[in-house]
């Protein structure tokens, strides 16, 4: 359940879709932070850092 929510709040606040057995795969939360920097690397390379996913 937590999954569900950490996934949906990901692409509210920061526009970026995880499937949640993505994150379920990751397990630490670490692991799920690198698996969100990577996908918003993707997106927007310039503007994403690490201290604005751990601020999420």
């Amino acid at each position: 359940m937590l999954i569900a929510f950490l996934t949906r709040r990901l692409d509210q606040r920061l526009g970026v879709q995880v499937p949640a057995r993505t994150m379920l795969a990751a397990r630490t939360p670490g692991r799920q932070a690198e698996v969100v920097l990577g996908l918003l690397a993707r997106h927007e390379p310039s503007s994403i850092s690490r201290e604005s996913v751990w601020e999420f």
